[in-house]
């Protein structure tokens, strides 16, 4: 089983095109859970007239996307697009991915395509190139201890930096003076005495400094 990396992103471009990178997201899921209940050869068929693309074959199901791409072993839990349709605008997407944002949506999982076929899997960089779009991505994974910070613009990758990052429960510890010294800072009584969990990290990946 894969370590699970949560993340942050703000995209900037116009609103049909970040929704087209939302269906991106959501296009392998969707057709791995209809694929995965497919019994009757019919079916089957008729599924097939319905998408674009045969993706690859995993355990003997076939995996299809309906889209022209899809960026893999990613899941968006959130997305919310502010400002009207014709403008330049901005969303918000809150999700999770495999191992790292880096591995999952920038090296990716490229698959080999059908022959004849263009490759639909595809990394987030080559996303926000055909689809003109600025993302910042913040992401943590507690279990290896670190987080990552990226902004990327219509394909190009701007900033590309990790930090260490590690969780510290208020329960390990004797005191507050005792976790503070773990952590390097003073903790603000408001803080205290509404948090359980206390980070330690150069980046924030719960409170991002947005930069586009």
């Amino acid at each position: 089983m894969a370590n699970n990396c949560s993340f942050q992103m703000k995209v900037i471009g116009t609103r049909k095109n970040i929704e087209k990178l939302n269906n991106y997201f959501k296009a392998e899921y969707y057709v791995r859970n209809i694929s995965n209940q497919l019994s009757k050869e019919e079916e089957f068929k008729k599924l097939l007239q319905n998408i674009k693309y045969k993706c690859f074959s995993d355990n003997e199901k076939f995996v299809f996307c309906t889209e022209d791409h899809y960026i893999p072993a990613t899941c968006i839990d959130e997305c919310e697009i502010y400002g009207e349709d014709d403008d330049i605008i901005e969303a918000y997407f809150v999700g999770d991915c495999r191992w790292s944002v880096y591995s999952s949506m920038i090296n990716g999982y490229p698959e080999q395509p059908a022959e004849g076929k263009a490759n639909v899997c595809i990394p987030i960089t080559e996303a926000t190139k055909l689809l003109n779009l600025d993302v910042e991505i913040y992401s943590c994974e507690p279990g290896m201890a670190f987080a990552e910070h990226y902004v990327i613009e219509k394909g190009d990758i701007i900033v590309d930096e990790t930090s260490e990052y590690h969780e510290y429960c208020d329960e390990d510890f004797e005191s507050k003076e005792e976790l503070e010294k773990a952590l390097g800072r003073l903790i603000p009584d408001e803080e205290w005495n509404s948090c359980s969990i206390f980070t330690k990290c150069d980046l924030d990946p719960h409170n991002p400094y947005w930069s586009i």
